[in-house]
């Protein structure tokens, strides 16, 4: 799937917040539209909970669900589980309206989908923590999040600072903004640091030829055989073929490292590294051949469909399969209004922050697919009022909203991490030191001049780290930068509760 629709593999995030069985799923009666009081629709918001760690008078840590659906696997196990241990907190995950089983209507219709923002989840969020403060007793709120839930838990300090004692954010986007060209920009400076600048060469030697190809009916025809294509391109293909061939390589870099591993992720050794070492080793063929056959990287079908969704088509059994790059298709399955994270998050994508990953740069190594093909996709998907001028329009509004990268100086008791192998820090806030190097960072830490009672917006940048990777627990290779970071964000959290 294009990477600016779903976290789940590529964005924002879900990446951050899945999957598995520790707790029963509870459901909360949440309101429909929290900006019309004549409106008395209600719907069911599933959450999850657990007291293991708490004790009484401990606080609530309040996950954050994004794009994708939640789960209890996060009860037990990550960095705030960690700090929940030390402080007695009890941990809540709430699901976000109109993601997994979270159906605030009876489908994703444009008409339905008026429903599905921002603002309208930060205020189920507000009415959930005000319930569970009545009927819990819990008097102290944090809440956590990564990727766009990370965002969400900054703008609940924002939106909402008397319900919530402090926010924790990771890999958070702040900046909304139509074309994110800066996105593959980061991947390329990414792959040279991390990989390669042999690396970058024969992504962008391949990227080039793909280009070529397209233009002549035999370049079209060998496209298909390397890339197993299951139908001919058309001219209609071109850019949404070029992303998606693209995609593999933009979500390695997002997840570089990041100990998806506890959550059942098996293509966990698929780094920088072993990208750039696939991408120039010479007896893997021409560079074009080594691109195409980059998906055999990922070591089964669980990981190909979580890098590649929507677009493997299986026919028979695992190994017959082919790599569908109908734009068509693509269309088609994204316009019946389901709820698929697809769709849901494309939406919202169209309707408040763009975050369009194009290549209107000539400062990365990839070709094809401009601004256009996505704000063609969204006018496609949901109507012709989803044009450009009205997308600009929203997200002009996100910004104005919530400050983009200002909110920074609005909030106090937040802590903002990024990872400078992600590619999202380019729409997050850091500093301007945050460029330094390790040795920088820690006296920049050192001398914070910190104290307990400090009240500030404290930035956490490690550069070596990717995308959420400070929510993920500590693992013996994990840089020790990471882990510093880890220990700095419990010393802010605990310091909240003194």
């Amino acid at each position: 799937m294009l990477k600016m629709f779903l976290s789940v593999c590529h964005l924002l995030l879900l990446i951050c917040c899945i999957s598995s069985g520790f707790a029963e799923e509870q459901w909360f009666e949440q309101t429909l539209d929290h900006f019309d009081h004549e409106n008395h629709r209600t719907w069911s918001q599933r959450y999850f909970v657990s007291d293991k760690y708490y004790t009484p008078g401990g606080p609530a840590f309040l996950q954050i669900g994004g794009e994708g659906p939640a789960g209890p696997v996060w009860l037990d196990q990550g960095h705030w589980i960690e700090i929940a241990k030390e402080v007695g907190a009890k941990c809540f995950i709430l699901e976000h309206r109109f993601y997994g089983e979270s159906h605030p209507t009876n489908d994703t219709s444009v008409e339905n989908l008026q429903f599905l923002s921002s603002e309208q989840a930060l205020a189920d969020i507000a009415r959930f923590i005000t319930n569970k403060t009545v009927t819990s007793g819990l008097k102290t709120w944090i809440t956590f999040g990564g990727s766009y839930p990370g965002s969400l838990s900054l703008w609940m300090k924002l939106k909402y600072p008397h319900l919530i004692k402090g926010a924790m954010s990771a890999s958070a986007p702040l900046l909304a903004k139509m074309d994110f060209y800066e996105y593959n920009e980061v991947v390329n400076r990414s792959l040279t640091k991390f990989g390669s600048p042999k690396c970058v060469e024969n992504i962008a030697i391949a990227t080039k030829a793909v280009d070529t190809m397209l233009q002549s009916d035999t370049g079209r025809q060998q496209l298909m055989k390397l890339f197993n294509l299951c139908s001919p391109l058309s001219a209609d293909d071109y850019e949404y073929f070029q992303n998606a061939i693209a995609d593999s390589i933009a979500d390695t870099v997002q997840y570089n490292r990041d100990n998806r591993a506890f959550e059942g992720a098996t293509d966990g050794n698929v780094t920088i590294s072993v990208l750039c070492d696939h991408m120039t080793d010479q007896s893997l063929g021409s560079e074009i051949e080594r691109y195409a056959t980059i998906p055999s990287l990922f070591g089964n079908a669980v990981d190909r469909k979580r890098v590649f969704s929507r677009r493997y088509r299986t026919y028979g059994n695992e190994m017959d399969k082919c790599f569908d790059a109908s734009y068509a298709n693509f269309i088609q399955s994204m316009k019946t209004p389901t709820f698929d994270a697809g769709r849901t998050w494309t939406f919202q994508t169209c309707t408040e922050f763009g975050w369009f990953q194009s290549t209107d740069s000539s400062k990365q190594p990839f070709r094809g697919f401009p601004v256009g093909l996505f704000t063609d996709i969204c006018i496609k998907v949901f109507g012709s009022s989803f044009n450009p001028t009205n997308i600009q329009n929203s997200i002009m509004e996100t910004n104005a909203n919530y400050g983009a990268r200002d909110v920074a100086s609005q909030i106090t008791n937040a802590v903002l991490f990024n990872g400078g192998v992600d590619p999202w820090h380019a729409m997050s806030y850091t500093t301007p030191t945050d460029s330094s190097p390790y040795r920088k960072i820690v006296a920049r830490f050192d001398k914070a001049n910190y104290t307990d009672q400090s009240p500030t917006f404290h930035t956490l940048f490690v550069p070596s780290s990717a995308h959420c990777a400070i929510m993920y627990p500590d693992k013996p290779e994990d840089p020790p930068e990471l882990r510093y970071a880890r220990a700095q964000a419990s010393k802010y959290v605990k310091s909240w509760l003194k």
